[in-house]
Protein backbone atom coordinates (compact mmCIF):
# COMPACT_ATOMS: atom_id res chain seq x y z
CA UNK A 1 0.00 0.00 0.00
CA UNK A 2 1.20 3.82 -1.07
CA UNK A 3 1.90 5.99 2.01
CA UNK A 4 -0.56 9.13 2.04
CA UNK A 5 1.23 12.29 1.18
CA UNK A 6 0.49 16.32 1.33
CA UNK A 7 0.27 17.38 -2.47
CA UNK A 8 1.22 20.99 -2.88
CA UNK A 9 -0.75 22.91 -5.71
CA UNK A 10 0.70 26.16 -7.21
CA UNK A 11 -2.88 28.00 -8.82
CA UNK A 12 -2.96 30.96 -11.17
CA UNK A 13 -5.27 33.40 -12.19
CA UNK A 14 -6.64 35.60 -14.99
CA UNK A 15 -7.98 39.09 -14.64
CA UNK A 16 -11.40 37.67 -15.14
CA UNK A 17 -11.58 34.75 -12.65
CA UNK A 18 -10.20 31.60 -15.28
CA UNK A 19 -7.79 29.63 -12.86
CA UNK A 20 -4.94 26.97 -13.26
CA UNK A 21 -3.63 24.65 -11.31
CA UNK A 22 -0.13 23.02 -11.46
CA UNK A 23 1.01 20.44 -9.33
CA UNK A 24 4.34 21.49 -8.14
CA UNK A 25 5.57 17.60 -7.67
CA UNK A 26 4.96 16.49 -11.07
CA UNK A 27 5.92 17.36 -15.07
CA UNK A 28 2.98 18.19 -16.55
CA UNK A 29 -0.03 17.65 -14.25
CA UNK A 30 -1.96 20.81 -15.03
CA UNK A 31 -6.15 21.15 -15.18
CA UNK A 32 -8.49 24.56 -15.19
CA UNK A 33 -11.19 26.02 -13.99
CA UNK A 34 -13.54 29.33 -13.87
CA UNK A 35 -12.37 29.82 -10.39
CA UNK A 36 -9.80 29.36 -8.03
CA UNK A 37 -12.07 27.40 -5.26
CA UNK A 38 -13.36 25.23 -8.77
CA UNK A 39 -9.65 24.69 -9.55
CA UNK A 40 -9.02 23.66 -5.35
CA UNK A 41 -11.87 21.03 -5.31
CA UNK A 42 -11.29 19.22 -8.34
CA UNK A 43 -7.42 18.99 -7.50
CA UNK A 44 -7.42 15.67 -5.73
CA UNK A 45 -9.17 14.16 -8.72
CA UNK A 46 -6.88 15.82 -11.74
CA UNK A 47 -3.74 14.55 -9.18
CA UNK A 48 -4.96 11.09 -8.64
CA UNK A 49 -6.03 11.00 -12.45
CA UNK A 50 -2.52 11.90 -13.44
CA UNK A 51 -1.16 9.25 -11.29
CA UNK A 52 -3.19 6.81 -12.88
CA UNK A 53 -1.77 8.09 -16.29
CA UNK A 54 2.06 7.86 -15.08
CA UNK A 55 1.57 4.28 -13.70
CA UNK A 56 -0.02 3.21 -17.11
CA UNK A 57 3.16 4.18 -19.00
CA UNK A 58 5.69 3.36 -16.19
CA UNK A 59 4.06 0.40 -13.73
CA UNK A 60 7.04 0.13 -11.51
CA UNK A 61 7.01 3.73 -10.22
CA UNK A 62 6.41 5.08 -7.02
CA UNK A 63 4.19 7.82 -6.45
CA UNK A 64 2.12 8.46 -2.56
CA UNK A 65 -1.50 8.29 -3.03
CA UNK A 66 -2.42 12.08 -2.67
CA UNK A 67 -3.86 13.20 0.44
CA UNK A 68 -4.21 16.74 2.10
CA UNK A 69 -3.98 19.27 -0.82
CA UNK A 70 -1.89 22.47 -0.03
CA UNK A 71 -1.99 25.56 -1.95
CA UNK A 72 1.76 26.09 -1.62
CA UNK A 73 1.59 29.68 -4.16
CA UNK A 74 -0.97 31.43 -5.90
CA UNK A 75 0.23 34.25 -8.90
CA UNK A 76 -2.65 36.17 -10.24
CA UNK A 77 -1.28 37.69 -14.31
CA UNK A 78 -2.44 40.70 -15.26
CA UNK A 79 -3.26 40.24 -18.68
CA UNK A 80 -5.04 37.41 -20.72
CA UNK A 81 -7.51 34.73 -19.64
CA UNK A 82 -5.47 31.46 -18.04
CA UNK A 83 -5.72 29.02 -20.41
CA UNK A 84 -5.55 31.14 -24.17
CA UNK A 85 -4.13 31.47 -26.10
CA UNK A 86 -1.68 34.87 -26.15
CA UNK A 87 -1.60 35.04 -22.57
CA UNK A 88 1.44 34.56 -20.45
CA UNK A 89 1.78 32.09 -17.83
CA UNK A 90 3.15 32.46 -14.20
CA UNK A 91 6.98 32.33 -13.01
CA UNK A 92 6.18 30.38 -9.83
CA UNK A 93 8.93 30.32 -7.28
CA UNK A 94 9.93 26.60 -8.29
CA UNK A 95 10.74 27.72 -11.51
CA UNK A 96 13.92 29.91 -10.31
CA UNK A 97 15.27 26.44 -9.26
CA UNK A 98 18.34 25.43 -11.71
CA UNK A 99 17.41 22.40 -13.48
CA UNK A 100 19.42 18.82 -13.68
CA UNK A 101 19.87 16.55 -16.21
CA UNK A 102 17.74 14.04 -14.52
CA UNK A 103 14.62 16.76 -15.04
CA UNK A 104 15.18 17.41 -18.26
CA UNK A 105 14.94 13.68 -18.85
CA UNK A 106 12.06 12.57 -16.74
CA UNK A 107 10.08 15.61 -18.23
CA UNK A 108 10.73 14.70 -21.76
CA UNK A 109 9.85 10.88 -20.71
CA UNK A 110 6.37 12.03 -19.61
CA UNK A 111 6.29 13.91 -22.73
CA UNK A 112 6.58 11.11 -24.82
CA UNK A 113 3.89 8.82 -22.83
CA UNK A 114 1.61 11.23 -23.66
CA UNK A 115 2.45 11.63 -27.42
CA UNK A 116 2.33 7.99 -27.59
CA UNK A 117 -1.45 7.95 -25.98
CA UNK A 118 -2.64 10.84 -28.73
CA UNK A 119 -0.96 8.58 -31.15
CA UNK A 120 -2.97 5.53 -30.09
CA UNK A 121 -6.32 7.34 -29.88
CA UNK A 122 -6.00 9.48 -33.27
CA UNK A 123 -4.71 6.07 -34.80
CA UNK A 124 -7.66 4.84 -37.44
CA UNK A 125 -9.03 8.64 -38.43
CA UNK A 126 -9.33 9.26 -41.87
CA UNK A 127 -7.86 12.57 -43.30
CA UNK A 128 -11.48 14.27 -43.58
CA UNK A 129 -11.51 13.59 -39.70
CA UNK A 130 -8.51 14.70 -39.04
CA UNK A 131 -9.02 17.98 -40.35
CA UNK A 132 -12.38 18.22 -39.42
CA UNK A 133 -12.81 21.68 -37.86
CA UNK A 134 -16.45 21.96 -35.72
CA UNK A 135 -16.74 25.71 -35.88
CA UNK A 136 -14.96 28.71 -37.03
CA UNK A 137 -13.48 29.14 -33.19
CA UNK A 138 -11.78 25.40 -32.71
CA UNK A 139 -9.21 24.10 -34.01
CA UNK A 140 -9.23 20.68 -36.17
CA UNK A 141 -7.30 17.70 -34.54
CA UNK A 142 -4.64 18.39 -37.03
CA UNK A 143 -4.65 21.96 -36.64
CA UNK A 144 -4.32 21.20 -32.51
CA UNK A 145 -0.94 18.90 -33.20
CA UNK A 146 0.37 22.09 -35.71
CA UNK A 147 0.29 23.83 -32.88
CA UNK A 148 1.72 21.82 -30.16
CA UNK A 149 4.39 21.86 -32.31
CA UNK A 150 4.86 25.19 -33.34
CA UNK A 151 4.71 26.54 -29.71
CA UNK A 152 8.02 23.62 -28.39
CA UNK A 153 10.42 25.94 -30.38
CA UNK A 154 8.38 29.37 -28.95
CA UNK A 155 8.69 28.36 -25.28
CA UNK A 156 12.50 27.44 -26.00
CA UNK A 157 12.95 30.80 -27.96
CA UNK A 158 11.72 32.35 -24.37
CA UNK A 159 15.00 32.34 -23.04
CA UNK A 160 17.45 32.69 -26.53
CA UNK A 161 16.28 35.05 -28.94
CA UNK A 162 18.56 33.95 -30.82
CA UNK A 163 17.08 30.45 -31.65
CA UNK A 164 16.11 30.18 -35.50
CA UNK A 165 12.61 28.83 -35.79
CA UNK A 166 13.22 25.14 -36.67
CA UNK A 167 12.50 23.56 -40.12
CA UNK A 168 10.25 20.45 -39.56
CA UNK A 169 11.62 18.28 -42.59
CA UNK A 170 8.11 17.54 -43.37
CA UNK A 171 7.25 15.25 -40.70
CA UNK A 172 3.46 14.60 -39.58
CA UNK A 173 2.25 16.14 -36.90
CA UNK A 174 2.90 13.43 -34.34
CA UNK A 175 5.91 12.93 -35.40
CA UNK A 176 7.20 16.45 -36.00
CA UNK A 177 6.33 17.19 -32.01
CA UNK A 178 8.77 14.30 -31.22
CA UNK A 179 11.36 15.52 -33.38
CA UNK A 180 10.78 19.04 -31.90
CA UNK A 181 11.04 18.02 -28.54
CA UNK A 182 14.25 16.22 -29.18
CA UNK A 183 15.61 19.21 -30.11
CA UNK A 184 13.73 20.89 -26.99
CA UNK A 185 15.56 18.72 -25.09
CA UNK A 186 19.19 19.19 -26.05
CA UNK A 187 18.29 23.06 -25.92
CA UNK A 188 18.03 22.45 -22.13
CA UNK A 189 20.30 20.05 -21.44
CA UNK A 190 23.40 22.78 -23.31
CA UNK A 191 21.20 25.57 -20.86
CA UNK A 192 22.46 23.25 -17.86
CA UNK A 193 26.29 22.86 -19.22
CA UNK A 194 26.28 26.54 -19.99
CA UNK A 195 25.46 27.27 -16.20
CA UNK A 196 22.36 29.18 -17.14
CA UNK A 197 19.47 27.34 -16.15
CA UNK A 198 18.24 29.59 -13.24
CA UNK A 199 18.68 32.24 -15.10
CA UNK A 200 15.85 35.12 -15.45
CA UNK A 201 14.71 36.41 -18.78
CA UNK A 202 12.15 38.54 -20.04
CA UNK A 203 11.82 37.79 -24.01
CA UNK A 204 10.92 40.89 -26.66
CA UNK A 205 10.38 38.82 -29.37
CA UNK A 206 6.89 37.50 -30.22
CA UNK A 207 6.04 38.01 -26.48
CA UNK A 208 2.39 37.07 -24.88
CA UNK A 209 0.08 39.96 -23.65
CA UNK A 210 1.93 40.63 -20.72
CA UNK A 211 5.28 42.29 -22.10
CA UNK A 212 7.31 42.23 -18.63
CA UNK A 213 6.33 38.17 -18.64
CA UNK A 214 9.58 36.35 -16.68
CA UNK A 215 11.01 33.08 -17.82
CA UNK A 216 13.09 30.59 -16.90
CA UNK A 217 14.23 27.17 -18.18
CA UNK A 218 12.48 25.40 -15.45
CA UNK A 219 8.92 27.28 -16.71
CA UNK A 220 9.82 26.60 -20.21
CA UNK A 221 10.49 22.68 -19.23
CA UNK A 222 7.48 22.61 -16.97
CA UNK A 223 5.42 23.98 -20.02
CA UNK A 224 6.36 21.82 -22.61
CA UNK A 225 4.99 19.13 -20.94
CA UNK A 226 1.84 20.92 -19.31
CA UNK A 227 1.00 22.54 -22.92
CA UNK A 228 0.70 18.80 -24.27
CA UNK A 229 -1.51 17.27 -21.03
CA UNK A 230 -4.09 20.06 -21.03
CA UNK A 231 -4.32 19.13 -24.74
CA UNK A 232 -4.73 15.78 -24.28
CA UNK A 233 -7.08 15.98 -21.52
CA UNK A 234 -9.62 17.40 -24.11
CA UNK A 235 -9.18 15.01 -26.78
CA UNK A 236 -11.55 13.49 -26.05
CA UNK A 237 -14.06 16.19 -26.51
CA UNK A 238 -12.49 16.82 -29.81
CA UNK A 239 -12.91 13.28 -30.93
CA UNK A 240 -16.61 13.36 -29.81
CA UNK A 241 -17.38 16.52 -32.12
CA UNK A 242 -16.28 14.86 -35.51
CA UNK A 243 -19.60 13.56 -37.61
CA UNK A 244 -19.94 9.70 -36.95
CA UNK A 245 -19.28 7.90 -40.68
CA UNK A 246 -21.47 5.90 -42.56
Amino acid sequence: MSSINVIEIQLEQGPRGMCMGHWAGSWGCCWLGNTSREVVNNSKKEVEKFIRFRKKWDPGIEIPEPGEIKVAEFVRNSAGEVGASGAPMALFSSDKNELSKRNVEEAFTVAGYIRQEIENRVEGLSKEEFEFQPNSNRRSLQETLQHIGNTVWWYCSRIDQKVDQWADNNLNELNRIEFFHEKARIFLLEKIKEGESNKVYIPTLYPTLDPGEKWTARKVLRRQVEHLWEHYRYLDKSLRLIPERD
